[in-house]
């Protein structure tokens, strides 16, 4: 398969001025797998009698937001402008952008 980096969310290939950027995309990605393996442990630990006092539910809601939180600020894919304008409105002159600012229609996410 190659390095991961070398494509994009909607699996298209990353060129090579954005592959430090999407190296990033990679470790984040792993940081919230951790967070869905923290989320599996909590579940496990709910049931021990050390986490009577313990608010799972609400401690399960903020891992999901720091899972959103780091997902909605990941580079997703490079932007239709092409590093053609320093003032898009999508990716500011940086040539990639996150799901949210994506302009148009999503495809489908490729982990």
């Amino acid at each position: 398969m190659g390095d991961p980096y070398r494509r994009d969310a909607m699996g298209r290939r990353v060129p090579s001025y954005l592959k430090e950027v999407f190296v990033g995309r990679v470790k984040m990605l792993d940081w919230c797998r951790r967070l869905d393996r923290m989320k599996v442990q909590l579940a496990a630990l709910q049931m021990h009698e050390a986490a009577l006092h313990l608010d799972t539910t609400t401690a399960m809601k903020q891992l999901d937001a720091a899972r959103r939180t780091v997902e909605d600020g990941m580079p997703f894919t490079t932007c239709t402008c092409q590093a053609r304008q320093t003032d898009c409105e999508h990716c500011k002159g940086r040539r990639w952008v996150t799901r949210q600012r994506m302009p148009g229609r999503l495809g489908e996410v490729v982990a």
